[in-house]
């Protein structure tokens, strides 16, 4: 039957999507690099540190790139240098910050660099960086914001991203790995190096898989918007270029306005670059953490009311079909990534299948309850709602995408992790979800 039956039940959701098998995605499209001109030559600083610009007016953003090669990425890092390099990088509205990072299959390169205009970029050498390290970035923000004087930051990530998983999982598969110290970004170190920098206005992380409520419910009260995606994310990138543009030319543009900026950017990009080549599924979201506190509290209410009303067959088999049918980053299930799960299908199509039965005449347990609880972590999840702004993906092969932030839902092979690791997450102990993935493990 589809979404629509909730939709029809409570008369007010307006998300739908299709329920079709999820192939394992790409997360690279090889060398579609054409329209990236080459870096100029920086300027070298005769002083380490580039001067502070404070005595200027204050422009509207400070933006600051964090770019970690390591693992394959140099590529990727160099072309979103060359980009931020070339473009209007400083101006009235904008100052630009950059560093850059790797020592990788035989390249190395650790700088730092400031925009002084479009082609132009002042640079001042620093030592070998543990680029995995979360005090790298704060250290990084550190200089970068005593050195400008910027209304609102924007901080950009890019390295590879792993969600909210850890060791034994390959460093490479980690967030914001070094391929030197095996050194990476843990969940709790995330919301640390949130906080010691200060927040900022938007985060973007162009990174793969970190649009999933684990990560984004450590970033609640640190930033204003967050940028991700619940997909892997491909080594095009974030147009740099359009996004600084934009903020030169509209300065008092919103963050939620200019994350659908950047995200439709992104997959606009992908499929201009990799041409007949641009076969991946991708997708790129802005969320709002401020909105995370109130979704960790209706999971809880929608969760303790299932696992309360499981002794009813129909609840039972309202949570099989979610898990069966449930659109996953990867059909792979020997990964991690497939116990990713978009959560708005999973709440969806256990709701989906509670209407069905009591259409069909059979009399489910707390039946209003639990579709009014299913209805408000929906209308959460809604895209273009108020916890997610703006959600854009193209798929050539028409296969499913995933449409909201990812949640685990967890798979047989993953249940000492689950029952350990996964329980200390905040998202986890403050929605419930970290005691109904353990019960999810028992449902055949």
């Amino acid at each position: 039957m589809g979404k629509i039956s909730l939709i029809a039940a409570i008369g007010s959701l307006a998300v739908l999507f299709p329920v079709n098998a999820h192939a394992a995605l790409l997360e690279q499209v090889g060398n579609a690099q054409a329209d990236i001109p080459p870096v100029s030559a920086p300027v070298e600083s005769e002083v380490r540190g580039i001067t502070p610009s404070a005595a200027l007016p204050a422009p509207q953003w400070g933006v600051l790139f964090y770019l970690n090669g390591s693992y394959g990425a140099v590529n990727s890092v160099e072309n979103m240098l060359s980009e931020v390099t070339n473009a209007n990088n400083s101006n009235a509205n904008v100052q630009t910050f950059v560093e850059i990072g790797y020592n990788d299959g035989g390249q190395k390169k650790y700088a730092r660099y400031h925009g002084t205009g479009a082609g132009h970029m002042e640079t001042a050498a620093i030592p070998d960086t543990d680029m995995g390290n979360y005090e790298s970035v704060v250290d990084f923000v550190k200089w970068a914001k005593a050195r400008m004087n910027a209304k609102r930051i924007t901080l950009v990530m890019v390295g590879h991203g792993g969600a909210m998983f850890e060791v034994p999982r390959p460093v490479d598969k980690l967030m914001q790995p070094d391929s030197v110290t095996k050194d990476y970004i843990s969940l709790p170190q995330m919301r640390k190096m949130l906080e010691e920098m200060g927040g900022v206005d938007i985060l973007v992380l162009n990174s793969c898989i970190m649009a999933s409520a684990e990560v984004l419910y450590q970033t609640r009260g640190l930033a204003n918007a967050v940028v991700a995606s619940e997909e892997n994310m491909m080594m095009t990138n974030i147009d740099a270029a359009q996004m600084l543009n934009t903020m030169s030319s509209q300065p008092s543009i919103t963050e939620d306005a200019l994350g659908d900026v950047i995200t439709k950017g992104y997959v606009d990009r992908y499929v201009r670059l990799a041409g007949s080549q641009a076969t991946a599924s991708v997708s790129a979201m802005t969320v709002r953490p401020d909105k995370m506190d109130e979704l960790a509290a209706d999971t809880k209410a929608w969760s303790e009311l299932v696992m309360a009303t499981s002794s009813d067959p129909l609840v039972m088999q309202g949570v099989k079909d979610a898990l069966n049918t449930t659109v996953r980053i990867s059909t792979d299930t020997a990964t991690p990534e497939h116990a990713l799960g978009d959560m708005n299908y999973f709440i969806n199509m256990f709701a989906d299948s509670i209407i069905n039965a009591q259409k069909a005449g059979h009399t489910c347990t707390n039946f209003h309850d639990l579709i009014m609880d299913s209805a408000a972590v929906v209308k959460l999840l809604a895209t273009h709602g108020p916890l997610q702004t703006s959600n854009y993906f193209f798929n050539q092969a028409k296969q499913t995408n995933l449409d909201s932030i990812t949640i685990l839902v967890p798979q047989d092979n993953m249940a000492n992790w689950v029952n350990t690791s996964y329980q200390t997450f905040p998202f986890a102990q403050d929605s419930g979800w970290g005691k109904f993935a353990t019960w999810l493990l028992t449902v055949k």
